[in-house]
């Protein structure tokens, strides 16, 4: 389901001169015919009870090839569900959620609450307003992508810097108004939930499966043949870009995580062009020099039974992501930590907020000005934890090296040699955990790359494998 947002529509347009309010003769529900789709009247009356607004944004949803003009003030994940209820309670079928167009509106027409600049010393109270630039607890920094993405010169002048300093500080923050509606975010976790309660003998094919394999279920860590850490883990990871891998069941999965899979490969792209430009680049020259319409993109899902042991078992071990970004969102148990200035912090998300993870091929492309996040995952003694990752990394066959203007601008020069993407890979997977050390192979001071391991040597066998996510 498409939505975009107006805020001048036309004078002619009936939708435009509504103003909802309890006392609205719409907030009725015999006011409106079933025919035109009783969901306008359970929109309108969830609204009105909320409050409304005086001057309401307006809201086109396209459902098939008809499209419903609709006003609202709320983010889109509820219009969906009133919309879901509504008609059901007047007998129509539910509305299907559409497949990505290509497009996807950032800024939806209620704007989350801007996050209070003051846990965040380095972000002083002023400025434009916007909460791209302000921190969460423990300073956490926060990014607006409505402002980044759709804010005016000065206000994207400024977010942009904002990014550009938590990748450089944090290599972690959190975004808000994303465009990734939170039912589906519900829909993507139910949906693993039942996948994980299958029966064992219809997840067989899988769970045998390598790890270099499309779609892989099981315990632990990606690779246990070659880690000897004890993670108490039980996942699951498909391969979701260039080429679409599912499991077969449960089958209502697929098309959400295709979905899924859209909109945060395109989100986590967007944010790829801006941290481009907050490294004095071409908005576009990252995305270039890695090949990003080509891009590697998985989905993990990630399952945390309760553990109350004092053995210092952990939910996955401190390291780094081998991509580019991580995006991960979690079921509301908290146990992500990352790593800032030599002290674990335990993320703890704003509601309605994602993670992004900074990984290894931005520090390497960065050439070293941006860091990956060593971070890890803790179980809790009481609740089952869940997460749920999507990653995307550059073109399998893209050799990713520092961008030569970063390099030739750096006192140090190039601090990486290049490598291509399947070959780090496969050089990661192939090695036990160990923070960050993946990154040795290609550390100019380490001289740690050997003629076998260089890009141009490049087995043919299709690497997919990839590194634990939390």
């Amino acid at each position: 389901m498409f939505l975009s947002s107006s805020k001048s529509p036309r004078s002619d347009d009936p939708a435009a001169r509504l103003r909802l309010s309890p006392s609205s003769p719409l907030a009725s529900a015999s006011s409106i015919p079933p025919s035109k789709g009783g969901s306008v009247v359970e929109l309108i009356a969830f609204h009105a009870a909320v409050g409304g607004v005086s001057e309401p944004s307006r809201v086109v949803l396209s459902s098939g090839s008809r499209p419903l003009r609709l006003v609202a003030g709320f983010p889109r994940c509820v219009v969906y569900d009133c919309l879901c209820r509504g008609r059901r309670e007047h007998g129509h079928p539910p509305v299907p959620r559409g497949r990505s167009s290509g497009t996807l509106p950032f800024s939806p027409p209620h704007k989350m609450p801007t996050p209070s600049h003051r846990h965040c010393p380095n972000h002083p109270k002023g400025g434009h307003g916007d909460c791209a630039g302000a921190c969460g607890g423990d300073g956490i920094p926060v990014i607006d992508l409505g402002v980044l993405l759709n804010g005016n010169a000065e206000q994207r002048s400024q977010a942009t810097r904002e990014l550009g300093q938590a990748c450089e500080d944090w290599g972690f923050f959190m975004v808000i108004n994303h465009g990734v509606p939170e039912a589906l975010q519900e829909e993507v976790m139910e949906a693993c939930k039942e996948l994980y309660s299958l029966p064992r003998d219809e997840k067989a094919d899988y769970i045998a499966a390598g790890p270099k394999d499309p779609i892989r279920i099981g315990t632990g860590l990606f690779y246990s043949d070659v880690d000897d850490a004890i993670c108490r883990r039980d996942y699951m990871k498909m391969i979701a870009h260039p080429e679409f891998h599912c499991p077969a069941k449960p089958a209502k999965l697929r098309d959400i995580a295709v979905e899924y899979s859209a909109r945060t490969r395109q989100l986590l792209l967007e944010l790829a062009k801006a941290i481009s430009e907050s490294l004095g680049l071409d908005r576009g020259r990252i995305s270039e020099v890695l090949n990003l319409e080509s891009c590697f993109q998985i989905l993990v899902g990630n399952n945390y039974p309760p553990y109350a042991g004092s053995d210092g078992v952990m939910g996955i071990s401190a390291h780094s992501d081998h991509g580019l970004l991580t995006l991960l969102f979690q079921n509301g148990v908290d146990g992500l930590q990352v790593m800032h200035n030599g002290q674990w912090v335990t993320a703890k998300p704003l509601p309605g907020s994602l993670f992004i993870l900074t990984g290894d091929q931005l520090e390497i492309v960065s050439n070293g000005r941006y860091k990956a996040v060593l971070h890890r995952a803790l179980v809790h003694g009481g609740q089952t934890r869940m997460s749920f990752v999507s990653l995307v990394g550059p073109c399998l066959d893209a050799v990713v090296e520092p961008v030569l203007e970063l390099a030739q601008n750096d006192p140090q020069g190039m601090k990486f040699r290049g490598i291509r993407y399947r070959d780090y890979m496969e050089h990661q997977q192939s090695s036990k955990m160990n923070t960050k050390a993946a990154l040795d192979i290609v550390r100019v001071q380490g001289d740690i790359l050997t003629c076998e391991s260089t890009p141009n040597s490049s087995t043919e066998a299709d690497s997919s494998g990839y590194s634990p996510t939390s």
